[in-house]
């Protein structure tokens, strides 16, 4: 296979082009005027004839399966705009094109000059609004445009930053017009919104495309977070080697959550929900086992409106309360500073290149498309009079949602958008209609060409502003399309800016002066431990319910009619007991019929209305699994995810068939089995594995003792055939094979189940490892007697140890083992009193801070902030 390379001597002379053949020859037959690919003549630019030449010479296949390659890659990486919350769990898989957009040096150096300008207004605009309000006093900037303005907080009012740096990191859209300007369409000041998504773009693409990658001498994009780490680290009010810095994400419901957990990771940031954080006397916390643990800076990801529910008086339950006045009392450094949304309305554009004269005594370097704030009455009428001439969007609605293009409504529409605008014309604004610049798109096996919008990020750094040498690019066909909802379903591109000299590695790994303190675990906190906990109880809640559905099925599709099953009876109240069959009269001899039992067992899989059916545990692991997305391995999340394909069938199919169902549960066992393995064998014996084992230990007790339960209350139907199915249901055949051959007696079986402490499915090895676990665990205030949980797993461990097997299996008159019933029932309990004492002490310690509510109806409140 040729690769492409041999011309390269041939590329790097400026005057050499490329004749494309094929896809590419197709390409530029229909590709419009303002296609970014060719310059003025017509001709390839040099960057995109090196690029096109590279992939021209792969064949359709070879280029197919790249782009599968960048799909299962987001796949495994789970890659989602995550719409976790629906009913129906929906999410939209993110999308990446195998052609980059390319921005040459000089080209770049030109945005970062523009961006890092507009930055340094928008921070003196800041500082102004939340302090002096000189602008406002001098007429610069209308009242209406700050006090009408949802995402201008008065409480963040006095809120000083260190080197008055309101804005630590921003984001900026552009596109560029046909004549080749480029000019802003918005900006994103509150969060570092869409960079975890751009940095996922590029490790993806320059390990598909790593040859072209390294061979076009790329910007790297490493250096811009190592940058944004050092300057983090400095801004701690307080001074510390190593300040507590963590991420606070509003938790998996939210649409970005996979950035959120990708970027912690990336950074080395513990990931935080509000639940993990306190205010105490106006310093925040974590909540960890060990106690409060002091936070430096936050990083949020949560919208200025949602950050405080005290100080906001919002329903959110998102934010953290009292977080505004900590940082006014300048006990935490908020980035961004939670009221820095103000600024992302574009009705400022119309009022930029004035302050930008007045403040920084130049003029914008990039300006903004055209746009009018209908608050302005002269601007009104300039709208009202030629509308079809604009795109009308909300002044102040999150991101901007609303995009309408008047020419494309009907005429009752459009009446109905002029009289909305006439009512309140401060809330909209106008921006003009303009032919934009295209980029070539891969799409449907065939080039194309979209436009784009390309966003930049740029962030504080030691001395001055930063710009990140690369960004994300959505394309749409058209203008409209583009201003609408971030939050929609688009293609996206990773932006390669060249280099003109020689590229370096780059490391996120810090570097201190002072030697690191040595140690052995990291802080975990509560909330954290209590999703691992729960992640390790639904892991194996779901290998128990396979095992027992697959003994079933076993037995249904054997060669015995299933009403001659001996052990038929004792199944299905298994399965009763563990609440996976719902109509309980089936297991009533005379009614059962096999056709009821197979929908019965169908809807124990499938049918996601049941909590404890097979389906919904493993959207349960699912869930727990992504709230801790940053605390499992790479691997370990790579496995979980199959579970997504493996799941993805037509669960309303009246046509599966038993060997269908018994095909998926195997297969999800596999899928849970290698991820144990990972666990097992990666996660290092810290809190979080001590945590997630314990889940797993206290649903094993659980489900061994319901199952021998069962069979003991039914062992005189036919004793071989029950006991040989609970040693299946135990996994502990080949055990007891390997000791007693086959001959089945009660005892040696309970022995087995209950009191061999070698056997790591038995009663008293699950307390023995719980026992091990609790000793790990912080102990509150460091007392020296045994706390209740201890207690309570030695009492079950020494009623285990005392008991006499021989007389625990005696029946008495009534065909009854009580002493055994006795003894179950006791671990049972304690089993469950464990599992509350443990909740009580390390998982629901320190309590929620509240979030208090106003008493007015919503909408109304006595103080009226926002419109």
């Amino acid at each position: 296979m040729s690769n492409g390379y041999n011309i390269m001597e041939n590329l790097n002379n400026p005057t050499y082009n490329p004749e494309p053949t094929g896809l590419f020859s197709q390409f530029q037959s229909k590709a419009n005027p303002n296609c970014e690919v060719f310059d003025e003549t017509g001709q390839y630019k040099v960057h995109w004839a090196k690029y096109f030449k590279s992939i021209e010479n792969m064949s359709s296949d070879e280029i197919q399966k790249r782009v599968s390659l960048i799909e299962s890659k987001l796949v495994e990486h789970g890659a989602t705009y995550n719409l976790f919350g629906d009913s129906e769990n929906k999410f939209f898989q993110w999308e990446l094109d195998l052609i980059p957009m390319f921005l040459p040096f000089q080209e770049f150096q030109t945005i970062q000059s523009g961006l890092i300008q507009r930055t340094r207004l928008f921070n003196m605009i800041l500082k102004d609004i939340y302090s002096e309000q000189d602008l406002l006093k001098q007429g610069l900037l209308p009242p209406e445009l700050i006090f009408t303005n949802p995402n201008f907080i008065r409480p963040s009012t006095g809120i000083e930053m260190p080197k008055d740096g309101y804005l630590i990191f921003s984001a900026t859209d552009l596109c560029k017009s046909s004549d080749g300007t480029w000019l802003a369409t918005g900006d994103t000041t509150q969060t570092l919104s869409g960079a975890g998504f751009s940095l996922e773009n590029r490790i993806i693409l320059s390990q598909v495309l790593s040859s072209i990658y390294h061979q076009h001498k790329i910007l790297r994009i490493a250096p811009y977070f190592i940058k944004l780490q050092e300057y983090l680290t400095e801004l701690a009010f307080y001074k510390r080697e190593v300040p507590s810095i963590v991420l606070l994400t509003p938790g998996p419901s939210s649409a970005t959550y996979f950035e959120h957990a990708f970027l912690s990771r990336y950074l080395g940031y513990p990931l935080v929900e509000s639940g993990d954080l306190t205010v105490r006397d106006n310093k925040v916390y974590m909540k960890t086992l060990d106690g409060l643990e002091p936070v430096d800076i936050i990083l949020r990801w949560i919208s200025d409106d949602d950050s405080d529910p005290l100080a906001l008086r919002t329903r959110s339950t998102d934010g953290l309360s009292g977080m505004i006045h900590a940082a006014q009392t300048q006990n935490v450094i908020i980035a961004n500073p939670i009221g820095t949304g103000v600024i992302e309305s574009t009705a400022f554009f119309s009022y930029l290149p004035n302050l930008c004269r007045h403040l920084l005594g130049e003029d914008l370097i990039i300006n903004n498309i055209n746009t009018l704030w209908c608050g302005d009455p002269a601007s009104l009428d300039c709208v009202l009079n030629g509308l079809d001439q604009y795109i009308i969007r909300t002044s102040f609605t999150k991101n901007n949602a609303m995009a309408i293009d008047p020419e494309t409504i009907t005429m009752a529409n459009k009446e109905s958008l002029v009289n909305k605008i006439k009512l309140t014309p401060y809330r909209y604004v106008a921006q003009e209609k303009m032919s934009l610049s295209t980029i070539p798109t891969l799409q449907e096996k065939s080039l194309t060409t979209k436009n784009a919008i390309c966003r930049f990020y740029i962030s504080a750094i030691q001395d001055g502003f930063q710009v990140m040498p690369g960004g994300l690019v959505r394309v749409a066909d058209n203008m409209t399309k583009l201003l609408k909802s971030k939050s929609e379903q688009y293609l996206s591109k990773d932006i390669w800016v060249l280099s003109e000299g020689s590229i370096k590695n780059f490391s996120l790994m810090g570097r201190l002066k002072k030697p690191l303190e040595i140690r052995r675990t990291g802080k975990l906190p509560s909330r954290v431990a209590d999703h691992l906990l729960w992640l390790g109880r639904y892991l194996e809640r779901a290998e128990n319910q396979i095992r027992i559905l697959r003994g079933i099925f076993s037995r249904l599709s054997g060669e015995i009619p299933f009403l001659e099953i001996p052990e038929l009876p004792m199944l299905l109240n298994m399965a009763v007991e563990k609440d996976l069959i719902a109509n309980k009269e089936i297991l009533e001899l005379e009614n059962i019929n096999f056709f009821e039992i197979q929908k019965e067992l169908r809807n124990s899989i499938y049918d996601s209305r049941r909590p404890e059916s097979l389906i919904s545990t493993l959207h349960q692991v699912q869930r727990s699994a992504k709230s801790v997305r940053d605390r499992l391995s790479i691997d370990s999340w790579r496995v979980l995810m199959r579970l997504d394909n493996i799941m993805d069938i037509d669960k309303n199919d009246q046509w599966l068939q038993m060997a269908d169902s018994n095909y998926f549960i195997n297969e999800v066992l596999i899928i849970l089995s290698a991820f144990s393995g990972l666990a097992m064998e990666g996660m290092t014996r810290a809190l979080g594995w001590r945590f997630m084992d314990m889940g797993r230990r206290i649903e094993r007790a659980d489900y061994m003792i319901s199952i021998i339960q069962c069979a003991v209350a039914r062992i005189h139907e036919n004793t071989n055939a029950i006991l040989d199915t609970l040693l299946e249901f135990a996994d502990s055949s080949m055990t007891y094979r390997s000791r007693y051959r086959t001959y089945l007696q009660l005892a040696p079986v309970m022995d087995l189940l209950l009191s061999d402490e070698i056997n790591p499915k038995s009663l008293v090895f699950q307390i023995s490892a719980l026992s091990k676990h609790v000793k790990e665990l912080p102990k509150n205030g460091l007392k020296k007697y045994s706390t209740p949980e201890e207690k309570c797993l030695l009492r079950m461990k020494t009623a285990i140890r005392l008991a006499d097997i021989q007389n625990l299996c005696k029946f008495d008159t009534d065909g009854k083992c009580e002493e055994l019933e006795s003894l179950l029932s006791e671990i049972e309990k304690g089993t469950k009193e464990f599992a509350h004492h443990v909740t009580q002490h390390y998982l629901s310690r320190i309590p929620s801070t509240q979030h208090f509510m106003s008493i007015f109806p919503e909408g109304k409140n006595e103080i009226q902030t926002h419109s």
